[in-house]
């Protein structure tokens, strides 16, 4: 745990300017104040699922926190030669197709409404999408390693030597009280758990179904934390070092859109620590463990906050 405090101090003390970070944090503020207040994103984006736009609208919908932040980093480090560099210009554009191919292919839709039952479609449906996506997260970075990187390093973030997993654990146990609190929420308890809305498509079978689906909802979890902590912080280092990170927290805050407010809001602080520890260690595993772990201790809470809530 002190290792990981060390990493988050030198942050702070010897790489981010104050004024960077606090125009960052006024961005985002700014950002999260407008969706949360007038759902911009949702009207921008989400309502032309239909449309050939739709690709195009998600991908400048991202674009505005990660390339925006890029933008703040060079005006403030006096960086703007890295814009020169076709393979960094390249490295952000694919970074950005990659998280909107993701959020918009649904080509295995139609496959689950062709040949499955009606009853049954919701539950394979949100089986596949967190397959499939998770999928993507995965195998489009890993190209990327294969063409450019395979040479010169290890695959970003699968690193487990000399990595103490034990301080993300005991840091899971501090969080326990912050989700039971939550859990009393009506906000949070309307999204959570995810695998309510499961078990009432399924209900012959509730215990394998809702495994399947806690399994591939940690499955997702476990691809976006490889994808943000892992490929974006990594694959950047030989680019701008410790300056992607608060770029990809942006972008990551961004994806939380349409989530409680205050999951939003926590995932701009979340993802700037994870990140901050997987480019010290190289490793994505501590902030796998906090992620998949965060997210089954909030299926439980609200598990059993909607059983408090709806008996009493």
């Amino acid at each position: 745990m002190k290792k990981i405090l060390n990493y988050v101090v030198f942050y702070f003390k010897e790489e981010i300017k104050p004024l960077y970070f606090i125009t960052a944090l006024t961005f985002a503020a700014i950002c999260i104040l407008i969706q949360y207040n007038f759902k911009t994103a949702n009207f921008y984006v989400e309502h032309h699922r239909q449309e050939i736009s739709y690709f195009f609208r998600a991908f400048l919908l991202y674009a505005i926190p990660f390339i925006g932040t890029l933008l703040l980093y060079s005006a403030f480090y006096k960086k703007w030669n890295i814009w020169f560099n076709y393979s960094f210009v390249a490295l952000v554009i694919f970074t950005l197709i990659i998280y909107t191919t993701r959020c918009t292919i649904t080509f295995h839709n139609e496959v689950i409404k062709s040949y499955v039952a009606p009853d049954h479609q919701r539950y394979w449906l949100k089986i596949s999408n967190q397959l499939i996506h998770g999928l993507i997260l995965f195998v489009l970075p890993c190209i990327w390693w294969w063409v450019k990187e395979k040479k010169e390093t290890e695959l970003y973030g699968w690193r487990f030597k000399d990595v103490s997993l034990k301080p993300y654990f005991i840091f899971l146990l501090f969080l326990v009280p912050l989700v039971a609190i939550a859990s009393t929420q009506k906000d949070f308890l309307k999204v959570y758990p995810q695998v309510a809305n499961v078990l009432k498509t399924e209900p012959d079978h509730p215990f394998a179904s809702g495994a399947l689906f806690e399994l591939s909802y940690g499955f997702d979890f476990l691809m976006n934390e490889f994808f943000f902590r892992g490929f974006i912080v990594l694959a950047f280092v030989k680019f701008i070092g410790r300056g992607v990170i608060l770029p990809m927290a942006l972008f990551y805050v961004f994806i939380h859109f349409g989530k409680p407010l205050g999951e939003t809001i926590s995932s701009l602080f979340g993802g700037l620590l994870l990140g901050i520890v997987a480019y010290e260690t190289r490793s994505i595993y501590g902030g796998v463990i906090l992620h998949i772990g965060i997210a089954w201790l909030m299926e439980i809470g609200a598990g059993l906050g909607r059983f408090l809530y709806l008996s009493n």
